[in-house]
């Protein structure tokens, strides 16, 4: 199975929550296509599931906090501008470093580890 295939597995997978499937309303796994309709993607972060509280999200909340404990461990942050070597994609000064240094390249390193880990937690 490939990366792409396991996205669109991991977001029909999330649709079965209430609370993903009103986040992921607009998304539609079969029109992920490319590894680039994943840029597109909307991401949560613990406030998304703090605010979302009681929706009967613990065994949801243990499993992204123990993906993003995961990546902060392999990576050491969960922020951009810190993954991208101080590269602010807000300005246009940072959106010129971002190709200049052809960091999309480690945007995907990102976002193959996400993958993986994504996959390491719908196994369990």
């Amino acid at each position: 199975m490939n990366r792409l295939t396991n996205l669109k597995q991991s977001i029909r997978h999330a649709k079965n929550s209430d609370f993903y499937k009103n986040f992921f309303s607009d998304i539609h796994a079969d029109d992920l296509r490319t590894m680039e309709d994943f840029e597109k993607l909307p991401f949560t972060d613990k406030g998304d599931l703090r605010n979302a509280y009681p929706l009967g999200l613990n065994a949801v909340y243990d499993k992204v906090f123990n993906f993003l404990e995961d990546f902060t461990h392999a990576k050491g942050t969960l922020k951009c501008r810190e993954l991208l070597d101080g590269c602010d994609l807000s300005s246009e000064e940072g959106k010129k470093l971002f190709k200049e240094k052809n960091l999309k390249e480690n945007c995907r390193g990102y976002m193959r580890l996400c993958c993986e880990l994504l996959d390491k937690y719908l196994e369990k």
